[in-house]
């Protein structure tokens, strides 16, 4: 069932910090994205350091139902209050965070706007990745797309052209292959890539990972993949096979755009993926990499995903209204949908251009 329907007040940030403040327990639920999680996590570190009661879950997996004195949807349509329905969360979260004397986590707040296609103010450029391996980041950076996406092999390939050794290649050698994936990233892709790319450079250590980027890219994943995991790296835990994760899930990604069936109308996009597809990070990478048109609509089996280059176009509220039988989890500009696998795609490909219009 569609939830797009509830009318959800987006609180200002004192506002906020004041209902939680005076909650004995809180619970936040978070969508399915790197953004809403990094959010949940500095909400969560803030409360824990007050001694307020705290449950996180990530919907739709994890959607568990407690009874709290406060529940705050991150990045979806899930409570009453939410943050994060028209912009990045994680930004807010710190904001609210600070009201609450505590000391937000600064890449923890920066990963919304990296997954928002954003660049920082990171001091060494270089591939936004989590490992610090050139190699490794570059072929499996979600933030990127390029002809290397999701093979190492095409990386060390385009390293030897540019007489780059990634064993023991110093800044200026990383500089330089940064600029030429970038360069790479945007040739005869849509205007949008432009901006995107900027967010896939800069190497300002982020804790356990080597750049924000890299934060944002592994929490995006693992919020998809493995919503604990995510929830618990958020936190201020570790997750010893996060990159690996990462790792599996980028290449999946890179290979169901190389292989999906496209299809253009106007103002709309669709992937056609295998069922196994990571349908949330190949609807952002196209809506940036692959496409002129604004929406991006990603299917495969019974699981939809919808991303739109602004906010302009609420994603989420548009799968929703598509389709009722699409129970949708997201917000203005990405939505991840479970829908009945009996559905027929042309029906909600002319829904969604329907609600789009």
């Amino acid at each position: 069932m569609s939830t797009t329907g509830r009318s959800t007040e987006s609180p200002a940030a004192d506002d906020l910090a004041a209902s939680i403040d005076s909650a004995a327990f809180v619970r936040i639920v978070a969508a399915p994205t790197g953004d809403a999680v990094a959010a949940a996590g500095l909400l969560g570190r803030a409360c824990r350091e007050r001694a307020i009661g705290l449950q996180v879950s990530v919907a739709p997996r994890d959607d568990r139902a407690t009874e709290a004195d406060l529940t705050l949807a991150v990045g979806c349509r899930r409570a009453d209050r939410a943050i994060g329905l028209d912009g990045p969360a994680s930004p807010v979260a710190a904001r609210v965070a600070r009201a609450l004397d505590s000391t937000p986590d600064a890449a923890l707040a920066a990963v919304g706007p990296r997954l928002a296609g954003e660049g920082g103010d990171d001091p060494s450029p270089g591939i936004a990745g989590p490992t610090g391996d050139p190699v490794d980041d570059l072929a499996h950076s979600t933030l990127l797309r390029g002809p290397w996406s999701g093979d190492p092999g095409a990386v060390e390939t385009r390293c030897a052209d540019l007489a780059i050794d990634p064993a023991t290649a110093d800044a200026d050698a990383i500089c330089r292959l940064a600029g030429a994936a970038a360069i790479e990233a945007v040739d005869d892709r849509p205007p949008a890539a432009g901006a995107a790319v900027t967010a896939a450079i800069g190497t300002t250590d982020a804790g356990p990972f080597a750049s924000i980027g890299g934060l944002a890219d592994v929490l995006d994943v693992l919020a998809q993949e493995r919503p604990g995991g995510a929830t618990t790296l958020a936190l201020g835990g570790r997750v010893p096979d996060a990159i690996e994760e990462w790792r599996e899930h980028a290449t999946r990604a890179h290979r169901a755009l190389d292989d999906a069936t496209t299809g253009r109308y106007d103002g709309l996009s669709v992937r056609r993926l295998d069922a196994s597809a990571p349908v949330g990070t190949v609807a952002r990478l196209a809506v940036r990499y692959e496409t002129r048109e604004p929406l991006v609509l990603v299917i495969a089996d019974d699981r939809v995903a919808i991303a739109s280059r602004s906010a302009e176009i609420d994603a989420g509220r548009c799968l929703g209204r598509a389709s009722d039988s699409t129970d949708v989890i997201g917000n203005g500009t990405r939505a991840i949908g479970l829908t009945d696998a009996d559905a027929d795609a042309a029906d909600l490909i002319a829904s969604v251009r329907e609600v789009a219009a």
